[in-house]
Formats: structure tokens, C-alpha cells, sequence
């Protein structure tokens, strides 16, 4: 080999340490600058993050505002029951007893409830009213909606805390108020005080459960007479005790008043 080759050769080797000297120091460089575009990236995506969250966080109050606003809306019309994620407040049904007397001729059941529905509509009550009253056919334990929630007077006293304490023998207080708020008084002839229709006992059942029994003819007899078909039984609005829907009977052509319930 002449001395040319040999310094060409030299020249072939030196050249390739070079190259071999920049791989090794240009590899943790490039290593060094991933590393940092890779903590960038990082950085970027936890803020990202962080961003997405506060919208999430934004929305989740929007959501929480609007269904707020929905509540508040179902509420004020009477259809939050109707909306599956509203906690509603739980509304008293209203009870009165009617500011009239009537004989007992009151046009049956349906003529009772007619009337109850007359007074709370022209009083500014909302929702349907029934008497709290019995035939031989049905009564408030067969067609009254019997509440889960309170009942309570036009002014807002609590008179049982659900069906089963209306029907349990005992009221919390007296149903006198009538449908105007105001605390009723005897208007004769009302030969018991402050009577009122019922042919109900205070569980709700009819007194002629066993039979036909004192209705006034199922509420269509105005003529009193000295047998059993010519009286009704009523309750007593001043009591609490089970006389506040079996006290006594009057006569037909004797005039009290009635109980109504909202339903």
C-alpha cells in the first residue's frame, strides 16, 4: 500500500470518528428538546383541562340556574309534581265549611259538590272541592283523593297531617272557618250549633253502610218527618273529637251547612 492510500485511509477514519463523536453529542440534544416539547404539550393539555372544567363547572350553574327557574315556574302554576327532578314543596289541601245552610235536600252528592265548587271559585280558592258526604252508594272513603299531605283551613291552620290522621278520630282543630277565612256562627233554625251535613262517620265511612240509613233520601228530602228516612245525620263544626262528623241527626226540613274538602 503506497503512502497515498494510507492517507486516505487515515483521512476515511478520522472522518468517521467525527461523524460518530456528532451522533453522540447531538442525541441528548435532541433528546433534551422532545423532552421540553414534550412538558410543553403537558402544560397545554393540563390547562386545557383546567379550561374544559370551568366550562363544565359553567354549565353544571347554568344548568343548576335554569332548573332552578323551572322549579320555581312549575310551582307557581301547579305542575311541579309533573317534573321529575324538582323537589316540591308540599301543599295543604284546603278545607272549609260553607259560609250557607241548606236543608237537606242539596241535590244528592253531586248538588253538594256543586255548591262546595261554587263557593271555593267565587272565594279565589283554586282546585276541586267536594262535601265531605255520604249515600247509599258511596262517600269520602270511596271518592275522595286521599292526600299523603296535610289539610288545612282557609287560614292556614293544620286541622290532620294526611288522610289517616283526618280519619283517625281526632282533629288538630276545628273545621269552622268558612271559604272567606272568616270563623263561622249559628244562623238559625240550626237546632244543633254550627251543624253541618255528613251522614259520614268520622272514618270516613257512611252511616247507612249497613243499610239505607239517616241521608234525607240520599240528600233529595227537604221535609222533615218522624221517621228515619226524614233525618240526616251531621257533625259538629266546633268539635275535634269524632262528633265533628257524627254528632246527631237533624231533621230534613232542619238547615246546616257542609263540609268541603279540595281533593
Amino acid at each position: 500500500m503506497g503512502i497515498r492510500a494510507e492517507r486516505q485511509i487515515r483521512n476515511i477514519f478520522i472522518a468517521g470518528g467525527a461523524l460518530l463523536l456528532c451522533a453522540v453529542v447531538a442525541v441528548p440534544a435532541i433528546a433534551r428538546e422532545s423532552l421540553s416539547s414534550l412538558r410543553a404539550d403537558v402544560s397545554q393539555n393540563a390547562a386545557d383541562i383546567d379550561t374544559t372544567q370551568s366550562e363544565v363547572s359553567s354549565h353544571t350553574s347554568d344548568i343548576e340556574l335554569n332548573s332552578d327557574a323551572i322549579c320555581e315556574l312549575a310551582i307557581a302554576v301547579g305542575v311541579c309534581e309533573d317534573i321529575v327532578f324538582c323537589e316540591c314543596p308540599i301543599i295543604p289541601k284546603t278545607v272549609f265549611v260553607t259560609s250557607t245552610i241548606h236543608n237537606g235536600d242539596l241535590g244528592g252528592l253531586t248538588g253538594a259538590d256543586a255548591q262546595c265548587q261554587s263557593l271555593a271559585d267565587n272565594a279565589g280558592l283554586s282546585g276541586t272541592y267536594l262535601a265531605w258526604l255520604s249515600d247509599d252508594t258511596d262517600s269520602p272513603s270511596t271518592r275522595f283523593a286521599q292526600s299523603t299531605g296535610p289539610y288545612a283551613r282557609v287560614d292556614g291552620v293544620v286541622i290532620a297531617n294526611d288522610w289517616a290522621d283526618l280519619t283517625d278520630g281526632a282533629l288538630q282543630a276545628p273545621i269552622r272557618v268558612d271559604q272567606n277565612g272568616n270563623t263561622v256562627f249559628p244562623m238559625p233554625p240550626v237546632v244543633v250549633p254550627l251543624a253541618a251535613w255528613t251522614g259520614t262517620f268520622a272514618t270516613g265511612l257512611p252511616v247507612d253502610a249497613m243499610g239505607p240509613g239517616p241521608t234525607c233520601e240520599n240528600w233529595t228530602m227537604s221535609a222533615g218527618a218522624p221517621h228515619f228516612f226524614g233525618i240526616g245525620q251531621v257533625g259538629n263544626t266546633q268539635s275535634t273529637s269524632t262528633a265533628w262528623s257524627d254528632a246527631t241527626s237533624l231533621r230534613c226540613s232542619d238547615r246546616g251547612r257542609l263540609y268541603c274538602f279540595e281533593q
